[in-house]
């Protein structure tokens, strides 16, 4: 199969991974407020119900760039969904055009985010 029909029927997927900023690498870590300079992803697969960490101290300790990198990151994980927080301009930029959705989420853990995302009770940035 083509890499491009590989990659469209991926997106077309009804349950896509999940990535939340995160204050530690477990889903029982508080969620980061900021997008770029949180210092772990936790990703999330509902094809296997499993969390994955992913360090983002490259991105988070860059003094620019930090939105870019991170959002390379992720796009790099297959992630089709992000909740944080605040995302800044370039890091939105990035992440939009790459079709990641944004979700805002104002505390709690990842665990806890990643539900209120699955009910419906988070808003999606624009």
């Amino acid at each position: 199969m083509p890499l491009f029909a590989l990659l469209l029927m991926l997106a077309a997927l009804p349950n896509p991974k999940v990535a939340v900023s995160s204050s530690g690498p477990k889903p029982e870590s508080n969620v980061e407020y900021r997008f770029a300079r949180a210092p772990w992803f936790m990703i999330y697969d509902p094809a296997t119900s499993a969390w994955q960490s992913v360090d983002n101290s490259k991105a988070a300790g860059n003094p620019s760039g930090a939105g870019m990198e991170a959002a390379r990151v992720l796009v790099d994980h297959g992630v089709k969904v992000v909740i944080t927080g605040y995302c800044g301009t370039n890091a939105h930029r990035a992440l939009s055009a790459a079709g990641i959705k944004i979700y805002e989420v104002s505390g709690g853990t990842v665990d806890q985010a990643l539900r209120a995302y699955q009910a419906g009770r988070l808003s999606e940035l624009k």
